[in-house]
């Protein structure tokens, strides 16, 4: 995966996202032209693809409808960014750490209910994602492994029970 995360205050680094494969990263400047806002961190064996700007743009300007593609896939950011924000302010810690593990895990693709599904992430990184301490964040994944719907395991969890994952995602 590809962590991107950002500095807003000097020293204190923060996750704002993980994306899985197959991703598009960096897709902003083709619309604003400006350097580049976030970092992307790959984790583990990652194969990364750059293509460089001048490509991109010459492309954009030789196939206009591809400025479109690439608008729907901000469009799509966009609105997760939104969601993530009204879920700061109205959802519970809990609520919010069901809807995020649910947003990884389905960047994977379809969710087979009846499996078992592995998440390899670390308490810390959930915590800057949902911008909570650490201890406050085990309490949340503790409470949601009471339910059956995870599991905490060594360097992640495990998603059990997709439908109890969520009905605690409120």
């Amino acid at each position: 995966g590809v962590q991107m995360t950002s500095t807003p205050v000097p020293g204190r680094e923060v996750i704002l996202a993980r994306a899985e494969s197959p991703s598009w990263l960096g897709e902003v400047f083709v619309f604003d032209g400006l350097p580049r806002s976030h970092n992307a961190l790959a984790e583990g064996v990652t194969t990364a693809i750059h293509v460089p700007d001048n490509y991109v743009t010459a492309f954009v300007r030789e196939d206009p409808s591809f400025a479109l593609a690439l608008g729907a896939l901000l469009s799509t950011k966009f609105r997760l960014a939104l969601i993530v924000i009204e879920e700061a302010a109205a959802l519970s810690t809990r609520g919010r750490l069901a809807r995020r593990i649910l947003m990884m895990a389905e960047a994977y693709g379809h969710l087979d209910e009846a499996q078992p599904r592995p998440l390899a992430i670390r308490q810390d990184e959930l915590a800057s994602m949902l911008a909570v301490s650490r201890p406050t964040m085990n309490q949340a994944l503790r409470d949601l492994e009471s339910t059956g719907s995870v599991k905490l395991v060594y360097g992640g969890l495990e998603i059990l029970d997709i439908p109890t994952l969520r009905r605690e995602a409120v």
